[in-house]
């Protein structure tokens, strides 16, 4: 199926379904696919990533998620509730206004069902509740990291005028990350944007020809240790310290990338 396929058949759910990272491997694939050849697409993608979705198609979503077939029962058992309650002078409308009000509460309830609902590959957790974009970025990043080869990384497209731009765009000084190591091969930097924040990644080669990347971003979140994720059959160790998210992904075993991990955190400024 050819991209421009892929974007006429790209409806608004499913964009939403791609942001929140619900999306298995191969219909990511096709969505960047359509993303990389449709600047209407990215535009709907950037107008639903910003929260500027019109309201009935964020019900019809949820319309459609919905336990219906539960729902449904219990919608009129609060109707012959309600009326066997309502005083004659009520009326009619009287049983059904609390009927509404006894559905919108179920399907509320529902809503916040799937809005806690952990992504793929975290663990669920009461708090502290990380904010929509501060989940999507790492998802973000695990779509354009699958895209990498050997192949991609093999010219070098390192610089120190790329570094230096990275560490002035975050404030960090990040020029050690582009040391060589017996594990990692450094390849290129970038000064990427993600729901208006900069977002740095610096690609590595493996010793074994493995791409990884280790990425950082602004964050509000609260500081959080090191901890493991699967995204697009790759390994992914994540953490925030000192108001930056960081992450550090690629093709590799838990135990070995959390030594990889290692390795880059402690180059960055103490």
């Amino acid at each position: 199926m050819t991209a421009s396929a892929d974007n006429a058949m790209l409806g608004d759910e499913e964009l939403v379904a791609f942001l929140d990272g619900e999306l298995p491997l191969e219909e990511r694939r096709r969505v960047n696919r359509a993303l990389a050849e449709s600047a209407d697409a990215r535009q709907r993608l950037e107008r639903l990533r910003t929260g500027d979705r019109p309201f009935r198609e964020a019900f019809d979503l949820l319309e459609r998620q919905a336990p219906m077939d539960r729902l449904r029962p219990m919608l009129a058992e609060a109707e012959r509730r309600a009326g066997a309650s309502a005083s004659p002078a009520a009326g009619g409308r009287a049983p059904m206004a609390a009927a509404a009000a006894i559905l919108l509460a179920l399907v509320g309830g529902f809503a916040g069902g799937i809005l806690l609902q952990p992504e793929p590959g975290e663990v669920a957790r009461t708090a502290p509740v990380e904010a929509p974009a501060e989940r999507g970025w790492r998802q973000a990043v695990a779509d354009y990291q699958s895209l990498f080869t050997t192949e991609s990384l093999t010219p070098y497209q390192g610089g120190d005028s790329g570094i230096e731009l990275a560490s002035a765009t975050v404030g960090l000084e990040l020029k050690r990350l582009a040391q060589n190591t017996d594990e990692l091969n450094f390849r290129r930097v970038q000064v990427l944007r993600f729901n208006g924040k900069p977002l740095i990644q610096f690609a590595f080669l493996s010793a074994d020809g493995i791409p990884v990347s280790f990425c950082v971003i602004p964050s509000g979140n609260e500081p959080a240790p090191e901890s493991f994720e699967t995204r697009n059959d790759m390994g992914v160790v994540h953490w925030v310290e000192d108001g930056f998210g960081y992450m550090v992904i690629g093709g590799m075993p838990q135990e070995r990338l959390f030594d990889v991990a290692h390795q880059l955190k402690m180059r960055l400024p103490a």
